[in-house]
């Protein structure tokens, strides 16, 4: 179990990982979960485990950072795929899955997500969500391309129901499968991070890599 904490001002990681074991987060998994349990991809010898439900899958990549990579490539290559036929698509987030989607769709920072018809949303606070609900077009979309930690109220009727928007849910990072030697190379300005478990974490990358040495 990995958490978000505040010390002295800075964000660290807490948790308990066995030596050598590795955890990843996407950089929008942070939002809104200071002192909250973060959901996390663990790497233990060739299979990864999500956290959040314990669902464990063997990768065909040779490390487990190209495992985890090739998850988040998959995820935002179908936020891209809803997004191809919008005029004005646009991507709410700065994480890895975020900066794919606009590697994906030629977008550069993510877009105006006002006034736009598409947003994908890769955040999966409550605020989030009802930014891009709020600011997307009338009878537009939004494709929910992040994890919610919880459940909370949101009330479907003065955006989705009144405005007639249509919310688009996308398959949780590895229920979509790569083929054998699936590793692709993620565009450089899309940073990962290294992080040992109680040191200040570094700023603006757009994922992490967890360790406990």
């Amino acid at each position: 179990m990995i958490t978000l904490a505040l010390e002295g001002g800075r964000r660290v990681f807490r948790g308990d990982l066995e030596p050598g074991d590795e955890a990843y987060v996407d950089a929008d998994w942070l939002v809104g979960r200071t002192e909250r349990t973060l959901p996390a991809l663990l790497a233990r010898g060739g299979s990864l485990t999500r956290s959040w439900d314990g669902a464990t899958f063997d990768h065909p990549a040779s490390t487990a950072q190209a495992g985890v990579a090739g998850a988040f490539w998959l995820v935002a290559e179908a936020a891209a795929d809803q997004a191809r036929a919008a005029d004005r698509p646009a991507v709410g987030g700065v994480g890895v899955v975020a900066a794919l989607a606009c590697h994906f769709l030629g977008l550069v920072g993510g877009a105006d997500t006002v006034g736009a018809d598409l947003i994908i949303e890769t955040r999966s606070d409550r605020a989030s969500l009802e930014e891009s609900t709020g600011r997307v077009a009338d009878l537009g979309t939004v494709v929910l391309a992040g994890l919610a930690d919880s459940a909370f109220p949101f009330d479907l009727y003065p955006d989705v129901h009144v405005r007639g928007l249509r919310l688009v849910a996308l398959p949780l990072p590895l229920d979509l499968q790569p083929g054998s030697k699936f590793e692709p190379s993620l565009p450089a300005a899309i940073e990962l991070a290294t992080a040992r478990l109680g040191e200040p974490i570094p700023d603006d990358a757009s994922w992490y890599r967890i360790t406990a040495d």
